[in-house]
């Protein structure tokens, strides 16, 4: 006798015997009784925060004309909370969590600084080129 299954879909009880799938994309976390551990927070607050970093144009203008030291600057001196953005974004249930904070904070400094390390890329490769033109 095969037993019966009972899924609660949002505010719908589906008895069902047959396996069926569940196709939303809409999904952001699926909880199963459990809270998540600092490391879950600290990896989606790393998400986060470099998906939500600012300044990232002006971290590449100053790698560029600043170059290793402006990149060095930049990763030991940013320090970005969490913007509007991510306040309103799939996380903000953890949002006030240390372990997001430390995460996000960890992944919009390391965004920033490979911005500027872009910037100071290209004015070496700027560099060489005027090198080997003349």
């Amino acid at each position: 006798m095969p037993k019966i299954r009972i899924i609660e879909y949002f505010n719908f009880i589906i008895l069902t015997t047959d396996l069926i799938k569940i196709t939303n994309n809409d999904v952001v976390m699926v909880s199963i009784g459990q809270d998540m551990t600092d490391f879950e927070k600290l990896s989606l607050g790393e998400l986060d925060g470099k998906r939500y970093a600012k300044r990232k144009g002006g971290n590449i203008v100053l790698g560029f004309f600043t170059g290793l030291i402006g990149t060095g600057i930049v990763y030991l001196t940013s320090s970005q909370y969490p913007s509007f953005e991510a306040m309103n974004g799939p996380n903000k249930a953890i949002i006030d969590d240390p372990a997001y904070l430390k995460g996000y904070e960890k992944g919009a400094k390391s965004k920033s600084g490979g911005n500027a390390l872009i910037g100071t890329a290209a004015w070496v490769a700027l560099i060489l080129i005027a090198a080997a033109g003349a």
